[in-house]
Protein backbone atom coordinates (compact mmCIF):
# COMPACT_ATOMS: atom_id res chain seq x y z
CA UNK A 1 0.00 0.00 0.00
CA UNK A 2 1.61 3.50 -1.37
CA UNK A 3 1.25 6.41 0.63
CA UNK A 4 -0.84 9.43 0.40
CA UNK A 5 1.08 11.91 2.56
CA UNK A 6 4.77 11.02 1.84
CA UNK A 7 6.10 11.36 -1.80
CA UNK A 8 9.34 9.25 -0.50
CA UNK A 9 7.69 6.12 -2.60
CA UNK A 10 5.92 7.83 -5.77
CA UNK A 11 9.03 6.10 -7.76
CA UNK A 12 7.85 2.75 -6.79
CA UNK A 13 4.71 3.01 -7.07
CA UNK A 14 4.83 4.80 -11.00
CA UNK A 15 7.09 1.36 -11.39
CA UNK A 16 3.89 -0.87 -10.38
CA UNK A 17 1.34 2.43 -11.91
CA UNK A 18 3.47 2.07 -15.06
CA UNK A 19 3.72 -2.00 -15.11
CA UNK A 20 7.28 -2.36 -14.97
CA UNK A 21 6.60 -3.97 -11.88
CA UNK A 22 3.91 -6.97 -12.50
CA UNK A 23 1.44 -7.43 -9.61
CA UNK A 24 0.62 -11.06 -11.68
CA UNK A 25 1.72 -12.96 -14.61
CA UNK A 26 -0.11 -15.05 -17.12
CA UNK A 27 1.43 -17.66 -18.72
CA UNK A 28 0.43 -20.69 -21.20
CA UNK A 29 2.72 -23.69 -21.25
CA UNK A 30 1.02 -27.18 -23.01
CA UNK A 31 -2.35 -25.87 -23.30
CA UNK A 32 -2.38 -25.15 -19.15
CA UNK A 33 -3.49 -21.11 -18.18
CA UNK A 34 -1.08 -20.64 -15.51
CA UNK A 35 -1.61 -17.05 -13.17
CA UNK A 36 2.15 -16.35 -11.01
CA UNK A 37 1.95 -13.82 -7.97
CA UNK A 38 4.50 -13.09 -5.57
CA UNK A 39 4.26 -12.34 -1.77
CA UNK A 40 7.00 -10.42 0.73
CA UNK A 41 6.68 -12.10 4.35
CA UNK A 42 6.39 -10.49 7.86
CA UNK A 43 9.83 -11.64 8.59
CA UNK A 44 11.21 -10.46 5.33
CA UNK A 45 9.34 -7.23 6.17
CA UNK A 46 10.81 -6.43 9.34
CA UNK A 47 13.99 -6.22 8.27
CA UNK A 48 13.50 -4.12 5.43
CA UNK A 49 13.90 -0.72 7.35
CA UNK A 50 13.95 1.46 4.65
CA UNK A 51 10.69 -0.07 2.87
CA UNK A 52 8.42 3.32 4.74
CA UNK A 53 6.12 4.48 3.94
CA UNK A 54 4.94 1.53 2.18
CA UNK A 55 2.89 -0.54 3.83
CA UNK A 56 2.17 -4.29 3.31
CA UNK A 57 -0.97 -6.22 3.68
CA UNK A 58 -0.28 -9.87 5.35
CA UNK A 59 0.31 -12.11 2.70
CA UNK A 60 -2.55 -14.83 3.56
CA UNK A 61 -5.45 -11.91 3.48
CA UNK A 62 -3.40 -10.36 -0.34
CA UNK A 63 -3.27 -14.12 -1.69
CA UNK A 64 -6.75 -14.94 -1.31
CA UNK A 65 -8.03 -11.52 -3.47
CA UNK A 66 -5.02 -12.51 -5.96
CA UNK A 67 -6.02 -16.69 -6.01
CA UNK A 68 -9.75 -15.34 -6.31
CA UNK A 69 -8.58 -12.82 -9.35
CA UNK A 70 -6.46 -15.82 -11.25
CA UNK A 71 -9.16 -18.39 -10.59
CA UNK A 72 -11.98 -16.58 -11.58
CA UNK A 73 -11.16 -13.00 -13.61
CA UNK A 74 -7.95 -14.60 -15.53
CA UNK A 75 -9.22 -18.03 -15.77
CA UNK A 76 -5.53 -19.37 -14.53
CA UNK A 77 -6.24 -23.39 -14.27
CA UNK A 78 -2.99 -23.43 -12.21
CA UNK A 79 -1.66 -21.00 -9.90
CA UNK A 80 2.21 -20.28 -8.62
CA UNK A 81 2.91 -18.35 -5.85
CA UNK A 82 6.60 -16.51 -5.44
CA UNK A 83 6.67 -15.88 -2.30
CA UNK A 84 9.88 -14.42 -0.22
CA UNK A 85 8.18 -15.69 3.54
CA UNK A 86 10.35 -18.51 3.48
CA UNK A 87 10.07 -21.78 5.56
CA UNK A 88 11.71 -20.99 9.13
CA UNK A 89 9.71 -21.82 12.36
CA UNK A 90 9.54 -19.67 15.18
CA UNK A 91 9.26 -21.69 18.48
CA UNK A 92 7.54 -24.54 17.01
CA UNK A 93 5.06 -22.69 14.78
CA UNK A 94 4.52 -23.13 11.44
CA UNK A 95 7.00 -21.38 8.81
CA UNK A 96 4.98 -18.13 7.00
CA UNK A 97 4.99 -20.53 3.60
CA UNK A 98 3.45 -23.54 5.83
CA UNK A 99 0.62 -21.21 6.89
CA UNK A 100 0.00 -19.80 3.64
CA UNK A 101 -0.52 -23.06 1.99
CA UNK A 102 -2.79 -23.82 4.64
CA UNK A 103 -5.55 -20.77 4.85
CA UNK A 104 -5.26 -20.09 1.20
CA UNK A 105 -6.82 -22.65 -1.00
CA UNK A 106 -6.37 -22.42 -4.20
CA UNK A 107 -2.70 -22.30 -4.54
CA UNK A 108 -0.99 -25.47 -6.56
CA UNK A 109 2.26 -23.99 -5.84
CA UNK A 110 4.71 -21.80 -3.66
CA UNK A 111 8.27 -21.40 -4.57
CA UNK A 112 9.65 -20.13 -1.46
CA UNK A 113 12.77 -18.08 -0.79
CA UNK A 114 14.10 -15.72 1.73
CA UNK A 115 15.36 -18.37 4.03
CA UNK A 116 17.85 -19.96 1.87
CA UNK A 117 16.49 -23.57 3.02
CA UNK A 118 17.66 -26.88 1.37
CA UNK A 119 14.05 -28.98 0.66
CA UNK A 120 15.41 -32.48 -0.39
CA UNK A 121 11.92 -33.33 -0.96
CA UNK A 122 8.98 -30.92 -1.88
CA UNK A 123 6.53 -29.73 1.29
CA UNK A 124 3.10 -30.54 0.38
CA UNK A 125 0.63 -29.08 2.49
CA UNK A 126 -2.97 -29.30 2.43
CA UNK A 127 -2.34 -30.47 -1.13
CA UNK A 128 -0.48 -27.42 -1.93
CA UNK A 129 3.16 -28.06 -3.11
CA UNK A 130 6.82 -25.87 -1.27
CA UNK A 131 9.59 -26.48 -2.76
CA UNK A 132 12.73 -23.01 -2.19
CA UNK A 133 15.92 -23.97 -4.00
CA UNK A 134 18.46 -22.73 -0.85
CA UNK A 135 20.82 -19.79 -1.65
CA UNK A 136 23.16 -17.85 -3.98
CA UNK A 137 22.29 -19.92 -6.59
CA UNK A 138 24.51 -22.72 -5.65
CA UNK A 139 22.16 -25.16 -7.11
CA UNK A 140 18.82 -25.14 -9.17
CA UNK A 141 15.87 -27.16 -8.00
CA UNK A 142 13.94 -28.86 -10.90
CA UNK A 143 10.54 -29.82 -10.32
CA UNK A 144 8.36 -32.09 -12.76
CA UNK A 145 4.22 -31.93 -12.35
CA UNK A 146 1.30 -34.17 -13.38
CA UNK A 147 -1.09 -31.62 -13.18
CA UNK A 148 -4.75 -32.69 -14.63
CA UNK A 149 -7.78 -30.50 -14.42
CA UNK A 150 -7.87 -30.33 -10.55
CA UNK A 151 -4.86 -30.14 -8.90
CA UNK A 152 -0.48 -30.50 -9.62
CA UNK A 153 1.38 -33.05 -8.22
CA UNK A 154 4.92 -34.12 -7.76
CA UNK A 155 6.25 -36.32 -10.83
CA UNK A 156 9.92 -35.82 -10.25
CA UNK A 157 11.86 -33.25 -7.82
CA UNK A 158 15.86 -33.09 -7.91
CA UNK A 159 18.68 -30.30 -7.65
CA UNK A 160 21.02 -29.38 -9.72
CA UNK A 161 24.61 -28.20 -8.23
CA UNK A 162 25.74 -25.05 -9.95
CA UNK A 163 29.37 -25.62 -10.27
CA UNK A 164 32.53 -25.98 -12.47
CA UNK A 165 31.42 -29.60 -13.93
CA UNK A 166 28.17 -27.44 -15.73
CA UNK A 167 29.46 -26.01 -18.68
CA UNK A 168 28.58 -22.29 -18.83
CA UNK A 169 26.31 -21.35 -21.67
CA UNK A 170 27.59 -19.11 -24.23
CA UNK A 171 24.88 -16.84 -25.37
CA UNK A 172 24.38 -16.21 -21.60
CA UNK A 173 27.60 -15.33 -20.84
CA UNK A 174 28.16 -13.27 -24.00
CA UNK A 175 25.67 -10.86 -22.31
CA UNK A 176 27.01 -10.83 -19.12
CA UNK A 177 30.25 -10.25 -21.23
CA UNK A 178 28.92 -7.37 -22.84
CA UNK A 179 27.42 -5.75 -19.61
CA UNK A 180 30.83 -5.82 -18.06
CA UNK A 181 32.19 -2.22 -19.67
CA UNK A 182 28.73 -0.60 -18.60
CA UNK A 183 30.04 -1.86 -14.99
CA UNK A 184 33.37 -0.80 -15.55
CA UNK A 185 31.94 2.80 -16.73
CA UNK A 186 29.16 3.69 -14.12
CA UNK A 187 30.09 1.63 -10.94
CA UNK A 188 33.80 1.16 -11.17
CA UNK A 189 35.83 3.76 -12.93
CA UNK A 190 35.51 6.67 -10.28
CA UNK A 191 37.17 4.43 -8.13
CA UNK A 192 39.67 3.59 -10.31
CA UNK A 193 39.42 0.52 -10.98
CA UNK A 194 38.19 -2.39 -13.65
CA UNK A 195 36.33 -5.43 -13.22
CA UNK A 196 38.72 -7.95 -13.63
CA UNK A 197 41.63 -5.98 -11.90
CA UNK A 198 43.66 -8.13 -9.21
CA UNK A 199 43.99 -6.77 -6.04
CA UNK A 200 45.52 -9.33 -3.60
CA UNK A 201 46.33 -12.79 -3.70
CA UNK A 202 45.78 -15.44 -1.39
CA UNK A 203 47.01 -19.16 -0.44
CA UNK A 204 43.73 -20.12 1.51
CA UNK A 205 40.50 -19.26 1.08
CA UNK A 206 38.60 -16.93 3.58
CA UNK A 207 35.55 -19.02 4.90
CA UNK A 208 32.30 -17.90 5.01
CA UNK A 209 29.68 -19.96 6.60
CA UNK A 210 26.15 -18.28 7.32
CA UNK A 211 26.18 -19.45 10.65
CA UNK A 212 26.32 -18.59 14.62
CA UNK A 213 29.90 -17.98 14.90
CA UNK A 214 32.50 -15.87 14.20
CA UNK A 215 34.48 -16.42 10.74
CA UNK A 216 37.98 -15.17 8.96
CA UNK A 217 35.35 -13.30 6.30
CA UNK A 218 33.42 -11.12 8.43
CA UNK A 219 36.68 -10.50 10.78
CA UNK A 220 37.96 -9.29 7.07
CA UNK A 221 35.28 -7.25 6.39
CA UNK A 222 34.79 -6.05 9.08
CA UNK A 223 37.92 -4.80 10.07
CA UNK A 224 38.10 -3.60 6.19
CA UNK A 225 34.88 -1.03 7.98
CA UNK A 226 36.47 -0.10 10.82
CA UNK A 227 39.87 1.04 8.87
CA UNK A 228 37.93 2.50 5.57
CA UNK A 229 35.86 4.84 8.11
CA UNK A 230 39.37 5.98 10.04
CA UNK A 231 41.20 6.48 6.91
CA UNK A 232 38.57 9.33 6.41
CA UNK A 233 37.03 10.61 9.57
CA UNK A 234 40.15 10.00 11.93
CA UNK A 235 42.40 12.72 13.68
CA UNK A 236 45.39 11.62 15.75
CA UNK A 237 45.12 14.95 17.26
CA UNK A 238 41.69 14.27 18.03
CA UNK A 239 41.49 10.77 20.03
CA UNK A 240 37.36 11.24 20.13
CA UNK A 241 37.37 11.42 16.28
CA UNK A 242 38.94 7.60 16.06
CA UNK A 243 36.31 4.84 15.03
CA UNK A 244 36.67 2.78 17.64
CA UNK A 245 34.73 -0.72 16.63
CA UNK A 246 32.58 -1.97 13.66
CA UNK A 247 30.37 -4.32 13.11
CA UNK A 248 28.37 -6.29 10.19
CA UNK A 249 25.94 -8.81 9.57
CA UNK A 250 26.11 -12.38 8.47
CA UNK A 251 22.70 -11.42 6.25
CA UNK A 252 24.85 -8.78 4.33
CA UNK A 253 27.69 -11.21 3.51
CA UNK A 254 26.95 -13.35 0.03
CA UNK A 255 30.12 -15.52 -0.39
CA UNK A 256 33.69 -16.22 0.89
CA UNK A 257 37.12 -15.54 -1.05
CA UNK A 258 38.28 -18.75 -2.37
CA UNK A 259 42.15 -18.82 -3.63
CA UNK A 260 40.75 -21.30 -7.13
CA UNK A 261 43.75 -21.96 -8.74
CA UNK A 262 45.60 -18.81 -9.40
CA UNK A 263 45.18 -17.64 -5.83
CA UNK A 264 44.51 -13.71 -7.63
CA UNK A 265 41.58 -12.64 -6.00
CA UNK A 266 40.57 -9.63 -8.62
CA UNK A 267 37.66 -6.47 -8.22
CA UNK A 268 34.53 -8.91 -9.15
CA UNK A 269 35.07 -11.65 -6.45
CA UNK A 270 35.70 -8.81 -4.05
CA UNK A 271 32.55 -7.12 -5.25
CA UNK A 272 30.84 -9.94 -4.62
CA UNK A 273 31.22 -10.72 -1.05
CA UNK A 274 28.72 -8.16 0.06
CA UNK A 275 27.40 -6.78 -3.34
CA UNK A 276 23.81 -5.35 -2.02
CA UNK A 277 22.09 -1.96 -1.30
CA UNK A 278 22.35 1.69 -2.85
CA UNK A 279 23.09 5.21 -1.98
CA UNK A 280 21.03 8.00 -0.54
CA UNK A 281 20.86 11.52 -0.70
CA UNK A 282 21.05 11.32 -4.40
CA UNK A 283 23.55 8.79 -4.32
CA UNK A 284 22.27 6.11 -6.62
CA UNK A 285 25.37 4.22 -6.86
CA UNK A 286 25.98 0.43 -6.00
CA UNK A 287 26.32 -0.63 -2.27
CA UNK A 288 25.51 0.77 0.98
CA UNK A 289 27.44 3.30 2.46
CA UNK A 290 28.57 3.57 5.78
CA UNK A 291 27.83 5.85 8.24
CA UNK A 292 29.53 6.19 12.16
CA UNK A 293 27.70 7.03 15.01
CA UNK A 294 28.46 7.26 19.02
CA UNK A 295 26.35 5.15 21.05
CA UNK A 296 27.45 4.41 25.47
CA UNK A 297 29.29 1.06 26.46
CA UNK A 298 26.18 0.26 28.05
CA UNK A 299 24.76 0.73 24.46
CA UNK A 300 27.31 -1.34 22.89
CA UNK A 301 26.29 -4.06 24.98
CA UNK A 302 22.63 -4.04 23.95
CA UNK A 303 24.10 -4.26 20.53
CA UNK A 304 26.28 -7.12 20.73
CA UNK A 305 23.05 -9.06 22.79
CA UNK A 306 21.76 -8.82 18.91
CA UNK A 307 23.86 -11.94 18.45
CA UNK A 308 23.92 -13.58 21.26
CA UNK A 309 19.46 -13.15 22.23
CA UNK A 310 17.91 -12.15 18.40
CA UNK A 311 20.11 -14.61 16.48
CA UNK A 312 19.61 -17.63 18.15
CA UNK A 313 15.33 -16.76 17.69
CA UNK A 314 15.44 -15.17 14.02
CA UNK A 315 18.06 -16.65 12.25
CA UNK A 316 21.95 -16.71 11.76
CA UNK A 317 21.34 -13.57 9.41
CA UNK A 318 21.51 -11.19 12.85
CA UNK A 319 24.54 -12.60 13.76
CA UNK A 320 27.15 -10.04 14.26
CA UNK A 321 30.59 -9.85 12.89
CA UNK A 322 32.73 -7.19 14.77
CA UNK A 323 35.97 -5.74 14.74
CA UNK A 324 37.99 -3.55 17.47
CA UNK A 325 36.89 -5.41 20.14
CA UNK A 326 36.31 -8.91 21.64
CA UNK A 327 33.74 -10.02 23.97
CA UNK A 328 32.17 -13.20 25.74
CA UNK A 329 28.71 -14.36 26.54
CA UNK A 330 26.86 -16.84 28.00
CA UNK A 331 24.07 -18.44 26.51
CA UNK A 332 22.83 -19.49 29.61
CA UNK A 333 21.68 -16.34 30.98
CA UNK A 334 18.98 -14.48 31.18
CA UNK A 335 17.32 -13.26 27.78
CA UNK A 336 19.38 -9.81 26.51
CA UNK A 337 21.64 -9.66 28.97
CA UNK A 338 23.91 -12.21 27.80
CA UNK A 339 27.22 -10.76 27.17
CA UNK A 340 29.40 -10.96 30.09
CA UNK A 341 32.72 -8.41 28.98
CA UNK A 342 33.74 -6.31 26.61
CA UNK A 343 37.49 -5.78 25.64
CA UNK A 344 38.06 -2.84 23.03
CA UNK A 345 41.08 -2.79 20.71
CA UNK A 346 42.95 -5.92 18.47
CA UNK A 347 45.09 -8.11 17.86
CA UNK A 348 47.46 -6.10 16.83
CA UNK A 349 47.52 -3.40 19.47
CA UNK A 350 46.03 -5.12 22.42
CA UNK A 351 42.43 -5.08 24.21
CA UNK A 352 41.45 -3.20 27.30
CA UNK A 353 38.05 -3.82 29.32
CA UNK A 354 35.10 -1.77 28.64
CA UNK A 355 33.40 -0.48 31.44
CA UNK A 356 29.87 -1.36 30.30
CA UNK A 357 27.71 -0.29 33.68
CA UNK A 358 25.48 2.80 33.24
CA UNK A 359 27.84 5.16 34.77
CA UNK A 360 30.38 5.08 31.98
CA UNK A 361 28.93 8.17 30.50
CA UNK A 362 31.16 8.09 27.55
CA UNK A 363 30.77 7.83 23.78
CA UNK A 364 32.20 5.77 21.96
CA UNK A 365 32.14 5.91 17.70
CA UNK A 366 31.32 3.09 15.81
CA UNK A 367 30.97 2.51 11.89
CA UNK A 368 28.65 0.07 9.83
CA UNK A 369 26.88 0.35 6.84
CA UNK A 370 23.35 1.97 7.05
CA UNK A 371 20.96 -1.02 6.42
CA UNK A 372 22.85 -2.34 9.69
CA UNK A 373 23.18 0.64 11.64
CA UNK A 374 19.11 1.65 10.75
CA UNK A 375 18.42 -2.09 12.34
CA UNK A 376 20.49 -1.07 15.40
CA UNK A 377 18.37 1.93 15.22
CA UNK A 378 14.99 0.36 15.53
CA UNK A 379 16.03 -3.18 17.31
CA UNK A 380 13.90 -0.91 20.93
CA UNK A 381 11.17 -1.71 19.33
CA UNK A 382 11.04 -5.31 18.48
CA UNK A 383 12.37 -5.86 22.19
CA UNK A 384 10.05 -4.00 24.15
CA UNK A 385 12.49 -1.07 24.14
CA UNK A 386 15.10 -3.37 26.47
CA UNK A 387 17.44 -3.07 23.38
CA UNK A 388 16.56 0.32 22.71
CA UNK A 389 19.75 2.40 21.73
CA UNK A 390 20.11 5.79 20.71
CA UNK A 391 22.59 6.48 18.24
CA UNK A 392 23.88 10.63 18.70
CA UNK A 393 26.69 12.98 16.95
CA UNK A 394 29.47 13.31 19.14
CA UNK A 395 27.85 16.67 20.81
CA UNK A 396 25.40 13.97 21.95
CA UNK A 397 22.25 15.15 19.88
CA UNK A 398 20.22 11.95 18.96
CA UNK A 399 20.53 11.46 14.93
CA UNK A 400 17.45 11.76 13.68
CA UNK A 401 17.96 10.85 9.91
CA UNK A 402 21.34 7.84 9.10
CA UNK A 403 21.60 9.61 6.06
CA UNK A 404 23.43 12.69 8.03
CA UNK A 405 25.54 10.14 9.26
CA UNK A 406 27.24 8.82 6.12
CA UNK A 407 30.93 9.23 5.28
CA UNK A 408 31.30 11.39 2.65
CA UNK A 409 33.93 10.22 0.42
CA UNK A 410 34.32 13.54 -1.34
CA UNK A 411 33.20 16.46 0.34
CA UNK A 412 33.96 19.16 -2.18
CA UNK A 413 31.51 17.79 -4.76
CA UNK A 414 27.97 18.49 -4.53
CA UNK A 415 25.44 16.17 -2.80
CA UNK A 416 26.92 13.30 -0.98
CA UNK A 417 29.52 10.80 -2.36
CA UNK A 418 28.58 7.89 0.19
CA UNK A 419 31.72 6.15 1.37
CA UNK A 420 31.18 2.45 0.06
CA UNK A 421 31.81 -0.59 2.24
CA UNK A 422 32.78 -2.46 -0.95
CA UNK A 423 35.04 -0.09 -2.24
CA UNK A 424 36.77 -0.11 2.01
CA UNK A 425 37.05 -3.46 1.21
CA UNK A 426 39.26 -3.12 -1.84
CA UNK A 427 41.08 -0.30 -0.44
CA UNK A 428 42.04 -1.97 2.77
CA UNK A 429 43.23 -5.08 0.61
CA UNK A 430 45.20 -3.40 -0.88
CA UNK A 431 47.39 -2.16 1.89
CA UNK A 432 48.00 -5.94 2.67
CA UNK A 433 51.95 -6.63 2.61
CA UNK A 434 53.74 -8.16 -1.11
CA UNK A 435 55.14 -11.07 1.27
CA UNK A 436 56.18 -13.04 -1.59
CA UNK A 437 57.53 -9.63 -3.89
CA UNK A 438 55.46 -10.48 -6.64
CA UNK A 439 54.15 -6.75 -6.62
CA UNK A 440 50.53 -7.95 -5.63
CA UNK A 441 49.49 -7.69 -1.68
CA UNK A 442 48.99 -10.90 0.05
CA UNK A 443 45.84 -11.91 2.25
CA UNK A 444 47.59 -12.17 6.25
CA UNK A 445 47.46 -15.77 7.43
CA UNK A 446 45.25 -13.64 10.29
CA UNK A 447 42.65 -14.37 8.15
CA UNK A 448 43.15 -17.95 7.66
CA UNK A 449 41.40 -18.97 10.78
CA UNK A 450 39.17 -17.00 13.45
CA UNK A 451 41.07 -14.77 16.33
CA UNK A 452 38.71 -15.13 19.57
CA UNK A 453 36.72 -12.01 18.71
CA UNK A 454 33.32 -13.98 19.70
CA UNK A 455 33.71 -16.53 22.54
CA UNK A 456 31.17 -18.42 24.31
CA UNK A 457 31.24 -19.46 27.85
CA UNK A 458 27.91 -21.62 28.21
CA UNK A 459 27.79 -22.03 31.72
CA UNK A 460 25.18 -23.40 35.01
CA UNK A 461 27.50 -22.06 37.49
CA UNK A 462 24.96 -19.00 39.94
CA UNK A 463 28.37 -16.67 39.91
CA UNK A 464 28.29 -17.32 35.97
CA UNK A 465 24.47 -16.96 35.61
CA UNK A 466 24.70 -13.86 37.83
CA UNK A 467 27.82 -12.14 37.91
CA UNK A 468 27.48 -8.11 36.22
CA UNK A 469 24.31 -8.81 35.42
CA UNK A 470 21.23 -6.40 35.06
CA UNK A 471 17.64 -5.65 35.91
CA UNK A 472 16.89 -8.42 33.90
CA UNK A 473 18.76 -11.34 35.23
CA UNK A 474 18.17 -9.62 38.80
CA UNK A 475 14.09 -9.89 38.16
CA UNK A 476 14.70 -12.93 36.79
CA UNK A 477 16.71 -14.14 39.99
CA UNK A 478 14.19 -12.34 42.45
CA UNK A 479 11.51 -14.18 40.61
CA UNK A 480 13.10 -17.71 40.83
CA UNK A 481 13.14 -17.02 44.01
CA UNK A 482 9.96 -15.90 44.76
CA UNK A 483 8.68 -19.17 43.35
CA UNK A 484 10.88 -21.27 45.27
CA UNK A 485 9.99 -19.66 48.51
CA UNK A 486 6.12 -20.54 47.39
CA UNK A 487 6.82 -24.33 46.33
CA UNK A 488 9.05 -24.57 49.68
CA UNK A 489 6.31 -22.88 51.92
CA UNK A 490 3.85 -25.63 50.00
CA UNK A 491 5.57 -28.34 50.40
CA UNK A 492 6.00 -27.70 54.13
CA UNK A 493 2.63 -27.21 54.66
CA UNK A 494 1.60 -30.44 52.72
CA UNK A 495 4.03 -32.46 54.96
CA UNK A 496 2.83 -30.96 57.62
CA UNK A 497 -0.92 -31.79 56.71
CA UNK A 498 0.11 -35.39 55.97
CA UNK A 499 1.97 -35.49 59.30
CA UNK A 500 -1.63 -34.40 61.07
CA UNK A 501 -3.51 -36.60 59.33
CA UNK A 502 -1.08 -39.47 60.72
CA UNK A 503 -1.32 -38.60 64.19
CA UNK A 504 -5.02 -38.78 64.17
Amino acid sequence: VFSEESAKDDTLEKAFNENLVRRYLLLERGGIRIGIFAVLGADAVEVAPFASPVKFEGIVEASKKMVAFLRDEKKSQMVICLSHSGLTQYRGAPSEDEELARQVKGIDLIVSGHTHTKLEQPLVVDGTIIVQGWEYGKCVGILDLDVDGTRARVKNYRYVNVNDTVAGDGAIQAIIDRHIPIIEKEVLSPYGLWFNQVIAESDFDIEYVETDREFPMGNLIADSIRWYANRHVYDPKDPASKVVAAVESNGIIRDPLLKGTSGKLAVCDIFRTFPLGLGFGGDDSMGYPIVTLYITASEMKKALEVLTTIAPIKGNSYYLQVSGLKFTYNPRRVLFDRVTGIWLGDAVTGYEKLDCTSGNRKHYRIAANIYNATFLKIIGGFTRNILTIVPRYRDGRPIDDLTKAIIDRDAKAPGIQGLKEWAGLIEYMKTFPDTDGDGIPNVPSRYRQVEGRIVMEASLSPVALLRGGSWLTWTAFAVVLVLLAGITAVTVFVVRKLRGSRKK
